[in-house]
């Protein structure tokens, strides 16, 4: 028996800016949603954000036919640090990810981990 959807659905909300080994680099202002997977790093749907001061924009970049993770912000949550989860593979098409009826094993980054192996404190 599987646990609830919530538990499939992990977000994880990085600025593009900081280090390629945490989140996707695009630049000041723009983030994602991004998962860790056992083929690499993978964004939760196709959407991205670009917050400055004063408003937040939704917007898509031209992704189609790149794979995506779909899942909600809730599930995500729901999630512990480290913990494997089995995630539902899709691809981009807009702004939509079309499940592709495909898993992967999935988790979010222990942030804390990851900063002290960017500062050159851990493996």
């Amino acid at each position: 028996m599987c646990p609830s959807p919530a538990f499939y659905c992990l977000l994880i909300w990085f600025p593009f800016a900081q280090s390629a080994s945490m989140h996707l680099t695009l630049g000041p202002g723009y983030s994602i949603y991004i998962l860790e997977t056992d083929g690499g790093q993978r964004t939760v749907g196709c959407i991205y954000k670009y917050t400055d001061k004063t408003k937040t924009i939704e917007g898509i970049r031209d992704r189609k036919g790149e794979e995506c993770i779909t899942i909600s912000e809730d599930a995500y949550k729901a999630m512990k640090d480290g913990v494997t989860y089995l995630c539902p593979l899709g691809l981009c098409k807009g702004q939509i990810c079309e499940a592709s009826g495909l898993t992967l094993n999935c988790w979010k980054q222990n942030t804390a981990a990851a900063t002290a192996r960017q500062l050159g404190q851990g493996r």
